[in-house]
């Protein structure tokens, strides 16, 4: 996946990032994060919020761990993914 650019029609949100944006299934996330959930459940008209302070190769690396592709985390990135997801409450 890509997730820095729409891949498919189920790509239905933009996440701005501090440093780009990031393409995203608005029902995928919220089925894994209870934060996600709770920021999209009352705003279904809005497709594009803003995460302050998350830059896009974490989020990315993040995504790739809980996506069908099940990337590997790497040494370099594995604690952002791991505070990102203790931050968005994906377990």
């Amino acid at each position: 996946f890509v997730f820095t650019q729409p891949n498919c029609d189920w790509d239905n949100t933009t996440l701005k990032l501090d440093d780009g944006t990031v393409h995203v299934c608005r029902r995928f996330l919220m089925w894994h994060s209870p934060y996600f959930n709770s920021m999209f459940l009352n705003k279904e008209n809005t497709n594009e919020f803003e995460l302050n302070d998350v830059r896009t190769e974490g989020l990315t690396e993040l995504l790739h761990v809980i996506s069908p592709s099940q990337k590997l985390i790497n040494v370099d990135t594995y604690m952002s993914v791991l505070s990102l997801a203790q931050r968005f409450q994906i377990e």
